[in-house]
């Protein structure tokens, strides 16, 4: 038994099961819960087994890797961070000769509240120190024995724990060897790998005091230490928090999961894997974060740099932080930022050593500075460096830096995704950069690399660059960039320049302002392919000679309004989007920028919708200035196709068009992703989503399977491309034939109908009853406006003085409209036949018994409503419903007032079974139903009272109460297909359901004199759920 996706699995009380062999598990989970309250057998060795499968040896199997070994219950995973599930046993566990009670691997907790037993055979001696073991830890995990916990060995090579080291080991209960039990506070001392918990209000070591721990610890509570701890590493688990006070120094390793404050001193390696870490004194050691929150305060000093790793986790800098020091070996204090994490700096971040360097890593790492970076020395070429796959340096505070280069890109980092790596000085942002031969952002190297100023850039130092780039990079200055002060000597500097290997579609574009102040310097150089774009100014400070606006002169064209050789009309040409503005840890909400936007206002496409036909071909529109922001693409191509990815080029082109990724798709079915081509003009890639993973209604799951098993381009499935999950939901229903219930319901109460039309025959002579009832009479009235004539007949027959036979027969022809509602169907027409024997025998005192059989076929013709969207189909069909019923009751009459009041109370059981017929539509196309028969089965308790009242002066009353609970029902289980989804079925559930109470209500009251006639009737039947009412009132009055 496995539970995953977090689900659940038991072993319940009195349950039993038994694991025999190498590689066995029993209740286990890895993500999710496991418990076991009932009984576990395991043995670890492997059998011999003869020609009948009994056993005649069995020999012990030396795992390759710990946590193969068999075992009882299982919590975690060997993948390291999907593991998430506790494993829990309150039973008993009886581990024989080999394998493990209870093991805990990654992201695993393994809880023993009951009893686990270790034995052995008669003469099976241990060959492996980890043979025979009550609870291993491995691969991270944690065992807990709790207080109610106890593990017997009874074996002598047994042992109660196991752990690899990297795992934990909590003891609050007992164990025994043999009749030597001891309880946590003795054994607990014995084993070093058992963890010592530390609970609310304990104090790991004092102030003025020393503390060398010879067990691992954990913290579970509010824990305080205020000495000196060192020795065996600490955990603060999820429940835990740790303050460690200003006097207090931990040179333990300590491992957070919930809650860590330091006032004091850490030496240790600190490693976090959730929960928030709080540093308002001094951390001296390289932190390690995987998910949670580090944050070092205002008064806070990391000396040691840090890693930051995954989306749910940042690092905040308030205080001062240090990228280590010269003495450090390479890398040891680096700052590494991976895989969407985040780095906030608000305070001060300084690097003043050839030994460590800041590295934004693979996948979306971002570092964002408000405050001051102080960048003098680096152990690589820049003081940040880009490893690919999208990550950015964002900067709105301030940055002095004299190395080689600023922000890099080169080594191995590889080419960005198409989302592109970015180097974004903000608004508020200044980067001071002074260094001879230096590059403040070299993107040389690789495609996808952006740089874009909206802040102000001060560049110094003899050749100096502002922006460097190559292949295919997006150089971008919407603010201010200076070449150096006034007056200064440094000489040869370029704002921003593309290499020799710069492709056709790299950009240089200046919206801004370019400052030159020093000699021979200019404010462009392009040595290879490559728009230059000048929309902006460069000035050239008065006595600066030598410089101009591209180094190459008019041998390379600058277009843009103040661009060369003529140009002088606006252009744009880069082509991005930039990240959104990080947000620290605590608000959901970003903040954005429209990138690329450069020209003060912007075209509004809200609600424009790109058309798609059959034949694959999608409007395009020509814009320029544009955010695809509320831009929607339609799915008219799928009428033409039964891809599920389909990809458009060039939906929208023009210049400076951003937002590409916000495109999306009219139809909740498809997904929608936009992306930029190298000329900036937008493509769009179509894929297909799975109705079973959009629709949210449980019911239509298996319908939504189907469709998907069967996917085609025909008029069923376009249809589906609905614009919300309701509208799939809604159309789900309807095409399943889920909703089409109103043939089934109408059969049911034409049933009662006759019932009570034969019940109500007057009789004519000798036993015979006739009644009738003809369309236009509201008691010839069902749903949909549907009519039928009705006629009843009814032969009683005195068998002898005591008893009498009853025949009944009937029938109906039906008239309708059809469904009236999309999903249901409804009667067209048809005919129903009603057959009846009744028995009936009297006995003394009033009593009878009374048994009934009854017979009705209904054939029915009907039509089914489809409609959503564009789609109004009706489908036709007819089928067969046949109704069986027998019913039997005790009665007893009472005669009160002179004979003229009649009470007979009654009880009794009702058998009765439905069954209808298969059938297939027609009309609809794609849209016609194949559905097999069903059938229905019920027992109902039947009890009721009957009143008859003859009374004087012409007045009469009779009236009917009867009830009962449903005892028993079932039902089959129909399964349909769609002429659309060729070759899938599926199952179709109406809603229709047994159980609950059934009743009938009648009255009747009746007055004659000479000229007068009153007739008042009224019922209310139910059944099922299915229901029936009625009220009429006649009277007649003769004038003479």
């Amino acid at each position: 038994m496995l539970a995953e996706d977090y689900g659940e699995v038991s072993n319940d009380a009195g349950a039993t099961i038994y694991l025999q062999g190498a590689g066995v598990y029993g209740v286990s989970a890895s993500k999710g819960t496991a418990l076991n309250a009932g009984d576990i057998y395991l043995d670890g060795f492997v059998p011999t087994l003869d020609d009948e499968n009994n056993i005649t040896d069995k020999t012990y199997w030396t795992p390759p890797k710990l946590y193969v070994t068999s075992a009882a219950m299982v919590a975690g995973t060997t993948d390291s961070g999907y593991g998430d599930a506790t494993a829990t046993n309150t039973g008993t566990i009886n581990v024989n000769n080999a394998g493990f009670g209870m093991m805990a691997l990654n992201g695993g907790t393994a809880i023993n509240q009951g009893v686990i037993n270790l034995t052995a055979d008669a003469g099976v001696e241990g060959t492996d120190p980890n043979q025979l073991v009550g609870m291993a830890a491995l691969n991270g995990g944690t065992v807990v024995n709790d207080t109610t916990g106890k593990i017997n060995i009874y074996a002598d090579y047994g042992k109660p724990f196991l752990t690899d080291g990297n795992s934990l080991i909590v003891n609050y209960g007992t164990v025994c060897f043999g009749d030597d039990c001891q309880d946590s506070d003795e054994y607990n001392p014995t084993n070093s790998d058992v963890s010592i918990p530390y609970t609310d209000g304990a104090t790991i070591a004092d102030a003025g005091t020393s503390t060398t721990l010879g067990n691992k610890a954990i913290v579970t509570g509010d824990v305080n230490n205020a000495g000196v701890v060192g020795g065996e590493s600490i955990t603060v688990l999820d429940s835990g928090t740790l303050t460690n006070n200003d006097s207090g120094v931990i040179n333990s390793n300590t491992t957070v999961s919930g809650n860590l404050v330091n006032d004091g001193v850490i030496n240790g390696t600190l490693t976090q894997n959730g929960g928030d870490i709080v540093n308002n004194g001094t951390i001296d050691s390289r932190s390690l974060t995987t998910n949670g929150v580090l944050t070092n305060g205002t008064d806070g000093t990391m000396t040691s740099g840090a890693k930051v790793t995954g989306a749910n986790s940042a690092i905040i800098n308030d205080g001062t932080f240090y990228l280590g020091s010269a003495t450090d070996a390479k890398n040891a204090s680096m700052l590494e930022i991976n895989d969407f994490a985040q780095f906030f700096n608000t305070g001060t971040l300084i690097l003043d050593n050839n030994k460590n360097a800041i590295h934004l890593n693979s996948n979306n790492g971002t570092l964002y500075n408000t405050g001051t970076m102080e960048l003098t020395a680096t152990s690589n070429k820049g003081a940040i460096n880009y490893w690919g796959a999208g990550a950015a340096f964002i900067n709105d505070g301030t940055v002095n830096a004299t190395t080689a280069a600023l922000a890099y890109a080169g080594g191995g980092a590889g080419n960005a995704p198409d989302k592109h790596a970015f180097f974004w000085n903000q608004s508020n942002g200044v980067i001071n950069y002074d260094a001879d031969n230096g590059r403040a952002v070299d993107f040389s190297a690789y495609n996808n690399y952006v740089a874009v100023n909206d802040g102000t850039m001060n560049i110094s130092g003899n050749n100096a660059y502002g922006m460097y780039g190559g292949k295919n990079a997006q150089l971008v200055n919407n603010n201010t960039i200076n070449l150096g002060t006034e007056g200064t000597t440094d000489t040869g500097m370029v704002a921003m320049a593309l290499d020799k290997n710069a492709t056709a579609d790299a950009v240089i574009e200046n919206n801004g302002t370019i400052n030159i102040y020093a000699n021979n310097s200019y404010a462009f150089s392009v040595a290879g392919a490559g728009h230059v774009v000048n929309n902006g100014t460069v000035v050239i400070a008065d006595g600066v000679t030598g410089s101009g606006i591209i180094k190459q002169g008019d041998s390379v064209n600058v277009e843009g309004t103040n661009g060369n050789n003529g140009n002088s009309d606006e252009a744009h040409y880069a082509g991005y989007t930039l990240p959104g503005t990080p947000v620290e840890p605590g608000s959901n909400t970003t903040s954005g920028s429209a990138a690329g936007d450069t020209s003060g206002a912007s075209n509004n496409l809200n609600g424009y919708v790109v058309g798609t036909s059959a034949d694959g071909s999608a409007g395009k529109l020509k814009v320029s200035n544009a955010s695809m922001d509320g831009v929607g693409i339609n799915t008219g191509f799928t009428a033409g196709t039964a891809d599920t990815t389909v990809s458009f080029d060039n939906v929208v082109e023009g210049s400076n068009l951003t937002d590409a990724s916000a495109i999306q798709s009219t139809s909740v079915v498809w997904n929608a992703q936009g992306s930029q081509d190298s000329d900036g003009n937008v493509d769009v890639t179509m894929t297909k989503n799975a109705y079973a993973d959009v629709a949210t209604d449980g019911s239509v799951s298996d319908v939504a399977q189907a469709l998907d098993a069967g996917y085609t381009n025909n008029e069923l499935y376009t249809s589906l491309n609905v614009g919300t999950t309701a509208e799939l939901n809604s159309a789900l229903k309807q095409v399943s034939g889920a909703q089409a219930t109103t043939v089934f319901r109408e059969a049911r109460v034409l049933s009662n109908r006759f019932t009570m039309l034969a019940d109500a025959a007057p009789q004519i002579k000798d036993g015979l009853a006739f009644n009738v009832v003809a369309k236009g009479d509201p008691r010839a009235e069902l749903g949909n406006d549907t009519q039928y004539d009705m006629l009843a007949l009814r032969q009683t027959l005195d068998l002898t003085a005591s008893q009498n036979l009853t025949l009944e027969y009937g029938i109906a022809r039906l008239d309708g409209d059809g469904s009236k509602t999309a999903g249901d169907n409804g009667l067209t027409g048809g005919y129903s036949q009603f057959f009846g024997l009744k028995h009936s025998m009297a006995f003394d005192e009033g009593l009878a018994w009374n048994n009934s059989l009854r017979y009705d076929v209904h054939n029915l013709d009907s039509s089914r409503s489809v409609a959503y969207g564009d789609v109004n189909k009706i489908a036709d069909s007819d089928m067969r419903q046949q109704y069986l019923e027998f019913r039997s009751e005790g009665a007893k009459t009472f005669t009160m007032m002179s004979d003229t009041l009649k009470v007979t109370p009654y009880a009794g059981v009702k058998f009765r079974h439905t069954m209808e017929g298969g059938y297939k539509e027609r009309s609809a196309g794609d849209f016609n139903l194949s559905m097999n028969s069903g059938n229905e089965t019920a027992v109902d308790s039947i009890v009721g009272l009957k009143l008859d009242y003859a009374g004087k002066d012409g007045w009469s009353a009779t009236a009917t109460l009867e009830g009962g609970p449903n005892l028993s029902y079932s039902k089959s289980q129909r399964t349909a297909s769609l002429q659309g989804a060729a070759g899938q079925s599926f199952g179709v559930d109406d809603g229709q359901k047994g159980g609950g109470i059934n009743g009938l209500a009648t009255i009747g009251v009746k007055y004659s004199s000479n000229d007068t006639a009153l007739h008042l009737d009224a019922y209310q039947w139910k059944e099922d759920g299915i229901s029936d009412k009625g009220f009429m009132l006649n009277v007649k009055k003769t004038f003479r």
